[in-house]
């Protein structure tokens, strides 16, 4: 309790010191020149379901500079994107390096910077914000702040449509939405010479993993799926999506199976493996968001579990119209054997397989 109100306290007096009403209010969408996306959460799902507005941005004007201040783990994506002109890596935990960026980047002279959070600001963020100068701030669920002359009050959208309104409010037109995978050549021939040890059969891409406890299948239950998926689609591969630190226990399923139609790619290393597997599948299943995104953006057949919780569900939905959806209470765990069935014929209906 003495924490909260602590964190409370310094919350007040950091919002006291720093949020002020930003200088220059005459903005003109005509004149924008640089913009700096602002991202510290880290999330791979949040790029990709914005990548449609770097792309969109460049095409109404490809002079416009976009720059992008990120956590580590979106690097590897991101600098694949040839819509951004800079990258740069911040860890946003960390007040010295957060001012040290701000001071560097206020050197640039942007325009606008572009924050699509919908949290509560910490005060090293407001200070960078307010460090970074740009002639205009423009904010998501920001109306407390007075840093920000701009704000797209709260949605009950998806979070592609929330960029897409605050795309629109800085007077860029948006009609659609169609998220973009960066290409990565080296891990997309890597994932063609595995398939291609498919004999050319359809492909069903499986992930077993979310990125919470609640969201992970565990074992028993993993093997219930993909037994069901065998026998829904029998002319089908199976294919399970993986990353190295949980080879081991995709073997162990597969080993369970012993079926030759389940197989998994142990040579993927990166997030370009699996949307490239994505890419060539007629079907994904999955309880994560981040593949739910790709499957968006390659427009693949999609049956997705998502927990009870509307939020989460409201603001990571798929865009499909006829994306099977499977609501579960606080457990992936908790979905019966006649849910899984049913998902998989109700996707088996929707999409054509033959």
């Amino acid at each position: 309790m003495f924490k909260k109100r602590l964190k409370s306290f310094r919350l007040f007096i950091g919002k006291l010191l720093i949020d002020y009403n930003s200088s220059n209010t005459d903005f003109k969408h005509t004149s924008i020149k640089k913009i700096l996306f602002v991202r510290h959460d880290g999330k791979i799902g949040d790029y990709i379901v914005s990548s449609f507005v770097y792309d969109q941005i460049k095409k109404q004007n490809p002079t416009i500079h976009i720059d992008i201040v990120a956590a580590k783990a979106n690097e590897a994506v991101i600098e694949k994107d040839t819509n951004i002109n800079n990258l740069f890596i911040v860890n946003s935990k960390s007040y010295v390096t957060l001012i040290s960026m701000a001071l560097k980047l206020r050197q640039n002279g942007y325009d606008v910077l572009f924050d699509a959070t919908p949290s509560l600001l910490r005060n090293r963020e407001l200070l960078f914000i307010r460090i970074v100068k740009a002639s205009l701030n423009i904010g998501y669920c920001k109306e407390n702040y007075k840093l920000f002359n701009l704000n797209l009050p709260i949605q009950q959208a998806p979070t592609a449509i929330i960029y897409q309104q605050m795309m629109q409010l800085l007077g860029f037109k948006s009609n659609s939405i169609q998220y973009i995978i960066p290409e990565n050549r080296k891990a997309l021939k890597e994932s063609e010479a595995f398939l291609e040890t498919l004999s050319k059969k359809k492909i069903i891409a499986v992930n077993l993993l979310g990125a919470s406890r609640s969201r992970k299948f565990i074992s028993d239950k993993a093997i219930s799926l993909i037994k069901n998926v065998l026998s829904t689609f029998p002319n089908h591969a199976i294919v399970l999506l993986t990353y190295p630190q949980v080879n081991n226990w995709i073997k162990k399923i597969i080993d369970s199976i012993d079926s030759k139609q389940v197989v998994s790619f142990y040579g993927t290393t990166s997030i370009f493996h699996t949307a490239s597997i994505i890419k060539y599948s007629s079907l994904v299943i999955t309880p994560d968001t981040v593949a739910v995104h790709i499957s968006d953006a390659y427009n693949v057949p999609l049956v997705a579990f998502y927990s009870m919780e509307e939020g989460n569900f409201i603001h990571w939905r798929s865009l499909q119209a006829n994306a099977v959806i499977v609501r579960y209470q606080d457990n992936i765990n908790q979905l019966t054997e006649v849910q899984l069935k049913g998902a998989l014929e109700q996707s088996l209906n929707n999409t054509n397989f033959n």
